[in-house]
């Protein structure tokens, strides 16, 4: 009944123009989209031996951005909206991270130096592997009470894993059939090649994003 009053207020507010649920059914769909497009628009402009070299400087950003931000959200939905621990770490970890969609958007518009648009754009990506894996892990110890580092582990392994070897072989076998059969329609095939990409890694518990950007 709450829900219902709410609901009949917003669209009272707003005049009821446009009723938001077709767009929430595709949200998912439109973000996915999006997030293909900008990793991949990304991607194509990183300099491989420059993400190489600087590749452990971007998993220390990263590790030291996320550590800071859910400490300091833990303490502050602990001691002073006195939530228990695991529920603070839990809405702390959620969000921690930077969303890559925005992150590569903003990049992309901003006048600073390529290394660190790559090194913002790398950060938003593993941080949303490392954030994911880290709720799934903290839920799995709300519901059983019991904490399995070594299956934490494993997960955060198997994703990246699946996401770069698959990633690896199709964009190998994708460059050859590009050489092969170049056309005007390239980038929209590679588009849909991404698609089939990302939803393959995600079926097999990969990240997409990563695999992505990998490719």
């Amino acid at each position: 009944e709450r829900s219902r009053g709410l609901g009949d207020v917003y669209k009272r507010q707003f005049l009821h123009i446009i009723d938001p649920a077709p767009f929430i059914e595709v949200a998912p769909l439109l973000a996915t989209l999006a997030l293909i497009i900008i990793l991949l628009d990304s991607g194509l402009s990183f300099n491989i031996f420059s993400l190489i070299k600087n590749f452990s400087k971007t998993i220390l950003f990263t590790i030291t951005c996320l550590t800071l931000t859910t400490l300091f959200t833990t303490f502050f939905f602990h001691y002073i909206m006195h939530w228990e621990w695991l529920n603070a770490l839990l809405i702390s970890v959620i969000t921690a991270g930077t969303t890559s969609i925005t992150v590569s958007y903003l990049v992309s518009k901003l006048s600073i130096d390529h290394p660190v648009k790559e090194l913002l754009m790398m950060e938003s990506v593993i941080s949303d592997v490392l954030l994911i894996t880290a709720a799934i892990i903290i839920i799995e110890i709300i519901v059983t009470k019991q904490v399995n580092i070594k299956h934490g582990a494993s997960t955060l392994a198997s994703s990246f894993s699946i996401a770069l070897v698959i990633a690896i072989f199709l964009a190998i076998f994708w460059v050859y059939i590009l050489g092969k059969h170049r056309t005007k329609l390239s980038y929209v095939a590679t588009v849909g090649i991404l698609f089939i990409l990302y939803a393959l890694v995600e079926y097999l518990r990969g990240s997409g994003a990563i695999a992505v950007l990998v490719f």
